[in-house]
């Protein structure tokens, strides 16, 4: 028998095809309400080492054996972008956006973003509209264990 097979510290003799529906269905819903229990507790653990976080200002806590770290993903409103056609000379546009396009289903027009930096030299009108531009989702904890030079 496997731990599959096996679920509930009341049934954990028999495996799961010879218990009754009832059975499976009590042990479901207890799994369930421990799992919720658990996604709580760790919402509020993780609430806790992100309210440290910004009380100290730091995207990083120290830990001898997890690196902790606050990632924030960020995206760029692309109607706001549309201004960068007037900075960036049109010569060199192509190598910074695509236009809308059908293929199968029409993809919108697009700013190539992982080209920021080189955008950003066009001066300050461009930087200014790439910050007007820059949506930043809420950070989200990440724990991982670090890496070990053994």
């Amino acid at each position: 028998m496997t731990n599959e097979t096996l679920i509930g510290s009341a049934h954990a003799q028999v495996p799961l095809e010879f218990q009754e529906v009832d059975e499976l269905v009590a042990q479901y819903l207890a799994l369930e309400r421990s799992m919720e229990a658990f996604q709580d507790k760790m919402g509020r653990i993780e609430h806790a080492l992100v309210s440290r976080m910004r009380e100290k200002g730091a995207t990083r806590l120290p830990h001898d054996t997890q690196n902790i770290e606050l990632k924030y993903k960020v995206t760029y409103d692309q109607g706001h972008l549309e201004d960068l056609k007037g900075v960036i000379p049109e010569a060199e546009l192509d190598e910074f956006y695509s236009p809308a396009y059908q293929e199968t289903v029409e993809r919108p027009a697009r700013w190539n973003m992982r080209l920021k930096k080189r955008i950003l030299s066009y001066g300050d009108k461009a930087k200014m509209i790439v910050a007007r531009a820059t949506i930043t989702a809420p950070a989200s904890l990440s724990i991982k264990p670090k890496e070990t030079n053994q």
